[in-house]
């Protein structure tokens, strides 16, 4: 399961990179993928704990 993590962080940064470049910083898309991106470090985290 946090291959599964790293992998959805891996490519959501890589969507990111891309949304910042032609969508722009502020744009609500590339605001939801770094909220993705949030998301999956706290849930990878929170199964650490486990």
């Amino acid at each position: 399961m946090l291959d599964d993590y790293a992998k959805a962080i891996n490519w959501f940064s890589k969507a990111l990179i891309i949304r910042e470049k032609v969508l722009g910083k502020e744009h609500a898309d590339t605001i939801v993928t770094r909220q993705f991106i949030s998301d999956a470090i706290r849930n990878r985290e929170n199964t650490l704990r486990r």
